[in-house]
This record gives structure tokens, C-alpha cells and sequence, in this order.
């Protein structure tokens, strides 16, 4: 018999470490729930804090003016990021989910592995046009020769996109395995 790093058997591990995961996506879903509530609040009550954390998520200091067309825009941008994120997050724990009923090396998983790769580089993706967007429209309301606009492309995207390839090909990977098996099984 086998035993694990965790001293349990490997499927055991399999199991634990799926239903820890799963509870880490719902704490970080959970997180940006608590995140979106908390932005709401502050554009319904506090709208001065509201820009001042607009501003602060600015990559430079820049003239904004926040008039309901910008801050309706803001929240279309924001809900937009918000799909992409619960997608890759439900996708994960799909996955998890999947891991913990023992289906691990599936079409399905791979799948879903390929599901939450596409979330990803979306998202890095969304990441360099939602900054850049958000810019322009704090500023579009300024005068003329104070509207900006500003591409940043850090870190931070290049290494979503290097995760968001790895998931791809993972993915992709444990697809055709699952396929090459199930045609081997279909010889014997």
C-alpha cells in the first residue's frame, strides 16, 4: 500500500486536499463578494472615498472627473471582470469537485482545467484593457488636453498569461490522455 506525504493513501489526499481547495474558492469568492458590497456601499454612502479608491487603483496621478456616465461605465467594466473571474473561479471548483469524486485524469477535468486557463488569459487580457478603459473614462469628462490615456502592461499580466498557458496546455494535455485511454481500454 501506498502512502502519501500526508500519511494517508493517495486517493485520501486526492480527496482532502480537493475539498481544501474548494473551500479556498469559496473564501476567495467570498472575498470579492465582500469587495463588490464594500464598493457599492461606498458609491451609495461616501462617494468621496469612492474616488478617493478610484484613484488610488489609477496607476499615475491624474485629473479625474466622475460623473454618472463614468461611474456607470466603472461598474460595466467592473462587471465585466467579475464574469471572468467567477467563471475561472467555478471552473477551479468544478474541477475540485471532480478531483474529490475521483475523477481526475478526465475528459472532463482536462476540461475544466482548459476552462479555467481561457478565464485566465481573458483575464490578463481583461486586466490591460480594463485599466487602460477605466482611465479614459475618469478623464473624459476633463477639459480639453487633460484626457489621458494609459497602457500598462506589468508583472502582474505577464504572469496570469504564463499561468493562463500552463492551464491551457495542462489541460489540453490530460484531454488527450484521457482520450488515448479510453481507446486503449476500448482494445482490450
Amino acid at each position: 500500500m501506498k502512502v502519501s506525504i500526508m500519511g494517508q493513501h493517495p486517493s485520501q489526499t486526492i480527496q482532502s486536499l480537493s475539498r481544501l481547495m474548494k473551500r479556498l474558492v469559496l473564501v476567495l469568492a467570498g472575498g470579492i463578494a465582500f469587495a463588490v458590497i464594500y464598493v457599492l456601499w461606498l458609491l451609495s454612502f461616501d462617494q468621496p472615498a469612492f474616488a478617493d479608491l478610484v484613484k488610488a487603483n489609477m496607476a499615475e496621478e491624474i485629473p479625474m472627473t466622475l460623473s454618472r456616465i463614468a461611474v456607470t461605465a466603472l461598474m460595466l467594466l467592473g462587471a465585466v471582470n467579475l464574469w471572468i473571474a467567477f467563471s475561472g473561479l467555478s471552473a477551479v471548483w468544478h474541477l475540485f469537485d471532480g478531483f474529490e469524486r475521483g475523477d481526475v485524469f478526465s475528459a472532463k477535468s482536462g476540461g475544466l482545467l482548459r476552462k479555467a486557463g481561457f478565464a485566465a488569459l481573458i483575464g490578463a487580457a481583461s486586466m490591460v484593457m480594463s485599466r487602460t478603459l477605466a482611465v479614459l473614462i475618469v478623464t473624459l469628462g476633463n477639459p480639453p488636453g487633460q484626457k489621458v490615456v494609459l497602457v500598462v502592461f506589468g508583472t502582474s499580466e505577464v504572469f496570469l498569461l504564463l499561468v493562463s498557458v500552463l492551464l491551457l496546455v495542462m489541460g489540453h494535455v490530460i484531454r488527450l490522455a484521457a482520450d488515448i485511454d479510453a481507446e486503449n481500454r476500448s482494445f482490450v
